[in-house]
């Protein structure tokens, strides 16, 4: 209460975790054991479904793609008049309440790999995180905070975060290959920043792998058989 008697009012926030339905998208035959999972996590704006028919050319029974979609759906264009377009993508974080997101989607992708490795029968396939454009620093820190056991992380369009960088030295990273894929034209990130990350990480003893191809800011099939014949070397 103020001194002329008036009551005052105090804000605070509260967090509270409730249960919502995800989805996610495989290719894969249910009926394989698959020796290698990977689990991709789409760019901004993006959904899982079309996202994962990128993957289609190098699909195969041994090893399956699991695309899970962000948990934040908008509509990506909308009129003056406030009528809504066609077209629906999703976003995994925004600056907005953003460690708590953080943390929601890593759990959440750590719910994923239990539900798929679950269906992927007895033997544990290995687990392969790859992020497209801004799933590119969610899988990153999934890897780095999550509980799964990611083998190798992949960036393709993306880099890894500022605020994993500075946790790089963190034990996990020490089980955990990294590979960067990057395309020549891709108008969205700097080729040199690439190159210069990847050596940063080398000099703080990680083990980097460095993708190039042709493309823009797009995951096609030419560097994707790249990145399989690299990661089964």
């Amino acid at each position: 209460m103020t001194g002329d008697g008036r009551d005052t009012h105090v804000h605070t926030t509260h967090h509270l975790t409730v249960a919502r339905t995800a989805r996610y998208h495989v290719l894969g035959s249910e009926r394989s054991n698959p020796r290698s999972l990977w689990i991709a996590c789409h760019g901004y704006g993006q959904l899982a479904e079309p996202f994962l028919a990128a993957f289609e050319s190098v699909a195969d029974n041994s090893r399956w793609i699991v695309a899970p979609e962000a948990l934040s759906r908008f509509y990506l264009e909308t009129a003056k008049s406030g009528r809504h377009g066609d077209h629906v993508g999703a976003s995994w974080m925004t600056r907005e309440d953003r460690e708590q997101e953080i943390r929601d989607s890593i759990g959440y992708l750590d719910q994923v790999y239990q539900h798929v490795a679950g269906a992927a029968g007895e033997s544990a396939p290995s687990l392969l995180a790859l992020g497209f454009s801004q799933g590119g620093p969610t899988a990153t820190r999934w890897a780095l905070r999550g509980k799964s056991p990611i083998e190798e992380l992949v960036l393709w369009g993306s880099l890894l975060p500022p605020d994993v960088l500075a946790e790089a030295g963190n034990e996990p990273w020490l089980r955990c290959r990294i590979t960067l894929v990057a395309g020549r034209n891709d108008p969205l990130l700097d080729l040199q920043a690439v190159t210069t990350q990847a050596k940063r990480l080398e000099a703080r003893g990680r083990r980097v792998r460095v993708i190039v191809h042709d493309g823009r800011h797009e995951i096609t099939a030419a560097p994707l058989r790249e990145l399989i014949a690299a990661t089964q070397a």
